[in-house]
């Protein structure tokens, strides 16, 4: 695993795709948070869940985790990439995709088990996903600036206030 922070406020993980990563992929995302002054459960758990879906959908590789904090400290970002592609054909996968982008929670009824998506929705303000050249990134990002607390305090963006 190497673990860098090319810049401020900027922190960047490549490792094995592989699950025995994952309790030291968190390790560094927790202090690498606790550094930053920034929820350091909610979005420890929002980016090893990103990556145990990269590790479950990729082919072979490393993964890549990106995490920024704005200088204000009013906005997370939070990519994890990794080999492969979604194939938006199928239903499970486009569902998967609708769920995360998609804010009305319609598509969260058809997914197969989609619960990791479900939580990182509940604990982002939006998402994306980009494939590119045989790779998948889905980024997600919670925007603190509707909080009335510090951006320490975890924000709860589905319903739009703090909590």
């Amino acid at each position: 695993m190497l673990v860098t922070t090319p810049g401020q406020g900027t922190l960047h993980i490549r490792c094995a795709a592989d699950t025995a990563e994952l309790r030291h992929v968190r390790s560094a995302i927790r202090s690498w948070l606790k550094s930053q002054g920034l929820p350091v459960g909610e979005w420890a758990l929002v980016a090893t869940e990103l990556m145990c879906n990269a590790i479950a959908a990729t082919t072979g590789g490393q993964i890549e985790i990106e995490m920024r904090v704005s200088p204000d400290n009013r906005r997370i970002d939070c990519s994890v990439t990794n080999q492969g592609t979604w194939d938006l054909q199928t239903t499970e996968q486009a569902a998967a995709i609708e769920s995360l982008v998609d804010r009305s929670g319609r598509s969260a009824d058809i997914l197969p088990s989609g619960r990791g998506l479900r939580m990182i929705r509940a604990l982002t303000s939006g998402g994306e996903v980009f494939v590119r050249d045989g790779r998948t990134t889905v980024a997600v990002w919670l925007d603190l600036t509707d909080c009335d607390r510090s951006p320490a305090t975890a924000c709860n963006s589905s319903a739009g206030a703090c909590g």
